[in-house]
């Protein structure tokens, strides 16, 4: 008879991988599934600290409503030599500014000018669309998405953490884990704030 080793964990939706994709993915599945859905995101790694946007400055074109949306296509599908999904980066595209309010719904906060305008930049390579990016970068970017999943009720399950308890299960913070994680949290911000510089600098 097999046996197995470890946490058995029953779930409607699993999703592997806790990078901002699979963050993303499982509110996604959490929000839009119906009621009751049991949705688990696992990885190797802290979840909200592990992937590549983490490390980066989560940096994101956001189309405004004055934007010339076709043209940023335009030259996206050109600097990816025309084999790029082009209904599906239209798609993306059209949807970036709902998802940034959703994003400050989160608790996410981006940098406006005197006039409470957005502040965005130019990319390389691209001339018309612009980027932008949450204070903190993407360890902030990522740890918020965390925090909204917990609120969401989704299991997060990290082989670095301790055991989920039930109440991590309804989406309420253990304060155990919550002070584990803080002081992840505290360790990867200040090795964040030595980074960030050399980052900002390369652009």
């Amino acid at each position: 008879m097999a046996t197995f080793e470890g946490v058995l964990v029953d779930t409607d939706i699993l999703v592997i991988g806790a990078g901002a994709g699979g963050l993303l993915a499982a509110l996604s599945a959490k929000r839009h599934g119906p009621p009751g859905t049991r949705v688990t995101l696992v990885d190797s790694w802290l979840i909200g600290r592990t992937g590549h946007t983490a490390f980066s400055n989560a940096w994101k074109i956001v189309v405004e409503p004055d934007d010339d949306i076709d043209a940023i296509l335009r030259e996206i599908v050109a600097g990816n030599d025309g084999i790029a999904d082009q209904i599906l980066v239209r798609e993306v595209l059209a949807s970036s500014y709902a998802r940034l309010k959703d994003f400050e719904q989160m608790g996410m906060t981006f940098a406006r000018d005197e006039d409470g305008r957005y502040k965005r930049r130019p990319t390389r390579g691209l001339d018309v669309a612009r980027v932008m990016y949450p204070e903190g970068g993407g360890l902030e970017f990522a740890w918020k998405l965390r925090l909204a999943l917990e609120r969401e009720g989704t299991w997060n399950r990290a082989d670095l953490d301790r055991e989920p308890t039930a109440i991590a299960h309804r989406g309420e913070p253990d304060p155990e884990h919550r002070t584990l994680y803080a002081d992840r949290h505290a360790q990867f911000e200040a090795a964040y704030a030595a980074l960030l510089p050399i980052s900002e600098a390369l652009g």
